[in-house]
């Protein structure tokens, strides 16, 4: 983003906005731990390469916050054909963040979903079980009765 006197401002996540280019070594400053080595390695195959890049990584902010980003970089080359990249970086946290939720509520969704279908496996289960649980105790009571009901009496 320009401003009026020409000069970049820096974006937000990379520290207080001055009126400054943002540099490489300040958004080193500010990627998560965990991502510098891949955005390192994705920075030196593009340089090497010459090529586009496209990747998304995190910035670590002084407050302790993560903002998720989308890093877009167009190689071209100077009149000296020496390598530069013009590109922008979007801030996609809110994209990242509703896919967690999303992810999130799917999992929730198929531990439901197996509570669900265990439950209906346990009642049908239950009632097998019980049919012939239930024809035992009707024949148990019936020989009780003949038991009780002393010697027949012969005819």
């Amino acid at each position: 983003m320009e401003n009026s006197s020409g000069r970049t401002k820096c974006v937000e996540f990379l520290g207080s906005i001055k009126e400054r280019k943002p540099t490489l070594e300040m958004a080193f400053q500010r990627i998560h731990p965990e991502d510098i080595a891949r955005v390192q390695e994705t920075l030196d195959r593009g340089v090497q390469g010459g090529t586009d890049m496209d990747f998304e990584n995190r910035f670590l902010l002084p407050d302790g916050s993560v903002k998720y980003v989308h890093v877009v970089a167009l190689a071209v080359r100077d009149e000296s054909m020496n390598l530069e990249y013009v590109g922008t970086v979007m801030d996609v946290t809110a994209s990242k963040r509703a896919e967690e939720a999303l992810r999130q509520a799917q999992a929730e969704l198929a531990h439901v979903t197996r509570v669900t279908t265990m439950g209906e496996l346990t009642a049908s289960i239950a009632h097998e079980v019980n049919q012939p649980l239930a024809a035992v105790i009707a024949n148990a009571n019936a020989s009780l009765r003949w038991l009780r009901c002393g010697d027949p009496k012969p005819r």
